[in-house]
């Protein structure tokens, strides 16, 4: 089965000035499951995400940044069909939410980039490895007979 995860990020952090720095983060993301194949329909969900993370200044410009995040995934479900002859139909609707925790450790290079209105971006590149430990699926199902 091919799963697709569509995940959008807004992190809030505090970094504690130290070297190497180290601080914590926590935020939200909007995803959403689609499975080929599987009979449901899934919109997008607002889920949590945490951890902790070290940057290891590596000149001005460059540093190197790890973390270990705790993030959840899934999506809230929403189906409905109607099964039968004509005069004698069924209308079975499922709503519910798919929940799945996964434990996160990316490896990235960040780039400082400063302008002349003394504002700094950030670019940051790597891989990561990520592990489910755990998630669930929860269904509501209502049947109406006509």
């Amino acid at each position: 089965m091919k799963i697709l995860f569509k995940t959008y990020f807004i992190f809030f952090g505090v970094i504690i000035s130290a070297q190497p720095q180290i601080g914590i983060k926590a935020g939200t993301n909007l995803s959403m499951i689609e499975g080929g194949g599987v009979y449901f329909g899934s919109t997008w969900a607002q889920r949590f995400q945490g951890g902790a993370v070290i940057i290891k200044p590596l000149n001005e410009s460059w540093a190197f940044r790890t973390e270990i995040s705790y993030t959840q995934k899934g999506g809230a479900i929403a189906n409905s069909f109607t099964t039968g002859r004509e005069g004698e139909e069924a209308i079975f609707s499922q709503s519910g939410q798919q929940r799945i925790g996964y434990l996160v450790v990316p490896l990235m290079f960040d780039r400082s980039i400063e302008n002349n209105r003394d504002r700094v971006w950030m670019i940051s590149g790597g891989i990561y490895g990520a592990i489910g430990i755990g998630g669930r699926v929860r269904y509501d199902e209502t049947v109406t007979v006509n």
